[in-house]
């Protein structure tokens, strides 16, 4: 269970960094991106920048709770995950004049 719970956490932030990535500091950007898109540890990233293990997680937490604060502000990840379901559910083409009519109405929410 706790590694589903883990999973689902890197799947999430690593989302929140495609979209509001290029809002966090350079540093903060490179750290994530070593440790969620290269699967880099925090002794990893510490040897690299020669600094300390909690410093990498300080900056780490930091820029994780930086993504959540735009996430809550700007929602673009619901957005987008509201999308793809609204997608998902019209899959057959049957109704797409539809689809897009609901894709648009999630956007104006």
């Amino acid at each position: 269970m706790k590694k589903d719970v883990l999973l689902n956490k890197n799947i999430e932030i690593s989302l929140l960094l495609d979209f509001y990535g290029a809002l966090l500091t350079q540093k903060q950007s490179d750290y994530m991106h070593m440790h969620y898109e290269e699967d880099m540890s925090l002794a990893e990233i510490a040897d690299i920048e020669q600094i300390s293990r909690q410093a990498v997680h300080d900056t780490l937490k930091r820029a994780e709770e930086t993504l959540v604060g735009y996430e809550k502000k700007l929602g673009f990840s619901a957005i987008y995950k509201k999308q793809n379901e609204i997608l998902r559910n019209h899959e057959t083409g049957s109704d797409s004049y539809k689809a897009l009519q609901e894709m648009i109405l999630a956007w104006e929410e």
